[in-house]
C-alpha cells in the first residue's frame, strides 16, 4: 500500500510517484513475464502494467473483449477498497485534526481489515454505503506523463498478445 498523498490526487500518480512504479522501471518488481499489474486508461502503459485499448476507429472485437475482462478483474480491486471502506466507515471522509497521523491512521485500517479477512470476520462490513468509486479523471488522464516509448510499445505487444488469447 502506499498511503501519504492528498484525497484529491488521482491514482495513476500515486502510482507514478510511488516505490513501486520505481521498481518496475527499473525491472526489480520480482514479476515474472507473465505477470502484469492491471491499471486504468490513464496509467502509463508497459510490460508491467496492462492499460485498457483506447477508444479508436480501429476498435475491434478483440479490442473489446480484453477491455472488458480487464474491467471486470479492476472491479475486484474497487470491491475490496469498498470493502475496506465498509468496515472503516470513517475512511470515506476522514476528518482530523492532526494531518500527520492520516496516514498511520489509514495504514492501520488497511492491516486490520487484513487481519479481520484473514480471520473471517464479516459482521461489520457495510457496502451498501454510497458509491464513492469515482471514473476515469479526464484532466488526469491528459496531464499524466506516459512511460517511456520502449516500455510503451513493449507494453503494447504483450497487451495484444494476451488480448488474442481472451
Amino acid at each position: 500500500m502506499d498511503i501519504g498523498q492528498v484525497g484529491s490526487v488521482d491514482g495513476a500518480t500515486v502510482f507514478e510517484r510511488s516505490d513501486l512504479h520505481q521498481k518496475l522501471s527499473l525491472g526489480e518488481s520480482g514479476l515474472d513475464q507473465d505477470q502484469h499489474l492491471i491499471g486504468a486508461q490513464n496509467y502509463p502503459l508497459s510490460t508491467s502494467v496492462l492499460t485498457p485499448f483506447k477508444q479508436t476507429d480501429e476498435f475491434d472485437e478483440t479490442k473489446k473483449r480484453f477491455n472488458k475482462r480487464l474491467s471486470e478483474t479492476r472491479v475486484v480491486i474497487e470491491k475490496a477498497f469498498a470493502l475496506l471502506k465498509g468496515r472503516f466507515r470513517k475512511l470515506r471522509y476522514v476528518s482530523m485534526r492532526r494531518l500527520d497521523l492520516i496516514s498511520m491512521v489509514v495504514s492501520t485500517c488497511c492491516i486490520l481489515h487484513n487481519v479481520c479477512i484473514f480471520n473471517d470476520d464479516w459482521e461489520w462490513v457495510d457496502i451498501e454505503g454510497p458509491d464513492d468509486i469515482g471514473g476515469i479523471d479526464q484532466d488526469a488522464v491528459n496531464q499524466l506523463s506516459n512511460a517511456d516509448d520502449l516500455q510503451k510499445s513493449m507494453g503494447e505487444a504483450k497487451r495484444a498478445e494476451i488480448a488474442q488469447r481472451c
